[in-house]
């Protein structure tokens, strides 16, 4: 037992979860190509930069607790990980707000949809408040990732559930939502990058 307990750490947890957002990530590419379907490629990509994000944060993570050297490199790459999620998203809802794009979704999978949207958000928020002592860090990055994985369920959530009710014009709703969330992730992105040159510039 205590031999499980002592590999149940963050770094851990974190390699799991980058493990996680590649096998998805991967899964969602390939039904994308194979469908012909621009929405599961898009959903793919994010989920393949989350794991690029992820990765680097496992990096800087070793090397803080080991206390090797800087890790400036992993947070800015990171953090531009980030950035290009924000802005992938953006552009996404924004095509889909221009040219009136609708997604639909079965009542059944909205439900579901909303449910893991609901556990990833309660996961994200509980990660950036956990961590928040160490803010900046490696490990406060990654649950930052989490917590924009989380946002963009929110997103696909208001999209599953308004589609299920066909209502009209729906894409309206989902490409601001969207729009809204890519922007507030950009934004989080640059804090973390202004940080993280503020950091190496001292």
């Amino acid at each position: 037992m205590e031999e499980i307990k002592s590999k149940l750490t963050p770094l851990n947890f974190l390699r799991l979860s980058a493990l996680g957002n590649l096998i998805t990530g991967i899964i969602k590419l390939l039904t994308g190509f194979y469908s012909n379907s621009y929405f599961l490629i898009t959903y793919g990509a994010l989920g393949i930069l989350m794991f690029m994000g992820k990765l680097t944060t496992v990096f800087g993570v070793r090397f803080e607790e080991n206390k090797a050297r800087s890790t400036f490199k992993e947070k800015r790459a990171a953090a531009l990980t980030i950035f290009i999620l924000g802005a992938t998203f953006f552009s996404f809802s924004l095509y889909n707000f221009t040219y009136e794009v609708t997604i639909s979704y079965s009542l059944i999978n909205a439900i579901l949809i909303a449910a893991c949207a609901f556990f990833k958000l309660v996961l994200g928020i509980y990660g950036v408040a956990k961590y928040s002592s160490i803010k900046y860090s490696s490990l406060y990055i990654s649950k930052l990732i989490n917590l924009t994985d989380a946002a963009i369920s929110i997103t696909i959530t208001q999209s599953a559930i308004l589609s299920a009710k066909n209502l009209p014009d729906t894409y309206v709703y989902d490409g601001i939502l969207g729009m809204l969330t890519g922007a507030a992730i950009i934004v989080t992105s640059l804090i973390l990058l202004l940080n993280t040159l503020s950091k190496k510039n001292k």
